[in-house]
């Protein structure tokens, strides 16, 4: 079947798509504080190996990843010394992302039939959205960062490689 593309996505609903713009970015939201966790974990290991001078055998960030969110949680936890409340809310944050994931649809099938309904399930995933984007932040300040600097790389080398990144992306359209 050839891919219509003046209209790309041939199940797109009835209804208006906010709400699953809502849920998209929420998911997307999530997976970013899942991936600053195994950036943590990577960086840990790594110092670590540097610690003990040893050459690591796998690749850190594919060891990492290849915990689920909860495991990765539970291995950051040690690290979270400057923000003692953060682990609890990273649990938070896997449970709600388990609910978004496995039974938000189910349970809100019924609000999507009617115009306010679905306006409060796009303010309670604004509401995920921006705790999501909150604890982002957090895990960067209170484990990434430190764990970066403690391997020597800046956070001004970091944010001048994604900018490269992002113009050679842009050069690329």
């Amino acid at each position: 079947m050839a891919t219509d593309y003046e209209n790309p996505i041939r199940h797109l609903p009835n209804e208006d798509p906010t709400v699953y713009a809502a849920y998209g970015l929420a998911m997307f939201t999530a997976a970013t504080v899942e991936r600053g966790l195994i950036n943590a974990l990577a960086h840990h290991r790594i110092g670590l190996a540097r610690q003990e001078k040893r050459v690591l055998g796998t690749d850190p960030w594919n060891k990492a990843a290849s915990s689920s969110f909860q495991n990765l949680v539970a291995k950051v936890t040690p690290l979270c010394g400057s923000d003692p409340e953060l682990p609890a809310d990273l649990t938070n944050a896997v449970k709600r992302r388990n609910y978004l994931a496995h039974s938000f649809w189910y349970d809100k099938a019924p609000e999507m039939m009617a115009d306010g309904p679905r306006g409060r399930l796009i303010a309670e995933l604004a509401d995920d959205i921006d705790t999501f984007y909150i604890l982002n932040d957090r895990v960067a300040v209170a484990v990434v960062t430190p764990g970066m600097e403690a391997l020597g790389a800046s956070i001004e080398a970091s944010e001048a490689l994604y900018e490269k990144l992002l113009r050679d992306a842009q050069q690329a359209d």
